[in-house]
């Protein structure tokens, strides 16, 4: 079955006027190689009157070659949570017909483009992505995957999966990487071949999501999904009309929510300068373990390069008399810096590593390692 979408596709030129228009749109353009560019569009916290524009909910990843403007890449609309905004209200959607209740993966959406005759992996914005790089490592030298991505390229269609793993985690913990095949899209028209009408063709390489058949209405998945305690991040209700929405379970928002408190930069920075991690850390799943060493390592590298550095220059020139010890530090250090501030505080004998801290903190300084 083709499920019909009435979603209007933009063309090169009015993907770039949505952009000249509305500042929540933008562009990259991407060199694949010598000969070959593309170009993206895509969406910054863009409002629900923006998304009213006839053509915007395309604007989600569609990609064109550069130079001869031609569509190659056509991903799903962007659509939203059950009861978001005005196009979803539940008086709305709950007059639809479903045509299916599939499990929503926790990832990153990656689909194939035809770049010039070669296949390239991409996601929303990026060509060059780790999860796009992933996805044709996955592929690579499986002639069964790459032959069945070239009959829907060939066909005009856009194979989409998602790529999940442990290297992409963001709550679902997942132990193996794989790319689970979302279905494809016909860049002529905007419909939709679902995976349940594509899948008896399906190399065993990919995978598909899990088809939730105890559901037979929305008001069942809603319950569901306020009460469920597996860890599973809800679902995504395809409607005979070509619309899509998402429900997601209580448990898996309120666990977002809380990692991404604690994820935060600013909150994690305080957690590591004020030696709290060590507590958080068993509470987290391993593949959280791996971005949080690495922000640790660069965040203290920096932090403690500038309390030794102004350590150091203190102890080397207490002696000197404040201007003197100014003139100097400032030529070494320059003004304004933190290694500078640090420098005439120990001099001044009013240093508080506290308050440093905070600004340090506040300032995110370890974005600014001359700061």
């Amino acid at each position: 079955m083709t499920i019909d979408n009435p979603k209007r596709i933009p063309t090169y030129q009015e993907a770039l006027d949505l952009v000249d228009k509305y500042e929540c749109f933008y562009k990259k353009t991407e060199e694949i190689d010598k000969d070959c560019s593309l170009t993206s569009f895509t969406y910054r916290l863009a409002s629900y009157s923006e998304f009213c524009n006839p053509c915007s909910l395309n604007m989600r990843g569609i990609t064109f070659n550069s130079d001869t403007e031609e569509l190659v890449g056509l991903p799903f609309h962007k659509f939203f949570n059950y009861g978001e905004n005005p196009f979803t209200e539940p008086n709305i959607v709950n007059s639809w017909d479903i045509y299916s209740v599939n499990e929503k993966l926790d990832g990153s959406l990656v689909y194939f483009v035809n770049a010039n005759g070669n296949l390239c992996a991409k996601t929303k914005f990026n060509c060059f992505s780790s999860m796009a790089l992933c996805a044709e490592d996955i592929i690579l030298g499986d002639n069964n995957s790459t032959n069945f991505i070239w009959d829907h390229l060939n066909a005009g269609l856009t194979p989409m999966f998602e790529y999940v793993g442990p290297d992409n985690q963001v709550v679902i913990p997942y132990t193996t990487s794989k790319l689970v095949y979302l279905g494809s899209r016909n860049m002529k028209t905007g419909n939709y071949i679902s995976f349940i009408d594509d899948s008896s063709e399906l190399p065993e390489i990919f995978n598909t999501p899990t088809i939730s058949t105890e559901f037979t209405s929305i008001s069942e998945i809603t319950s569901y999904c306020q009460t469920s305690e597996k860890m599973e991040e809800g679902f995504v209700l395809h409607f005979t009309n070509g619309e899509m929405v998402k429900i997601k379970t209580r448990k898996y928002v309120d666990l977002h929510h809380t990692l991404s408190s604690i994820l935060n930069e600013k909150n994690l920075a305080s957690l590591i300068l004020n030696d709290e991690l060590d507590d958080l850390l068993p509470l987290l799943d391993n593949g959280y373990h791996n971005q949080i060493f690495e922000f640790k390592d660069v965040l203290l590298s920096n932090y403690n390069h500038i309390i030794h550095m102004a350590s150091e220059y203190f102890e080397d020139n207490k002696h000197l008399s404040n201007k003197d010890y100014a003139l100097r530090a400032m030529d070494k250090f320059g003004s304004g810096t933190n290694y500078f501030s640090v420098s005439m505080s120990l001099k001044n004998n009013s240093f508080n590593e506290d308050k440093f801290k905070v600004r340090y903190i506040n300032n995110k300084t370890w974005e600014n390692q001359d700061k």
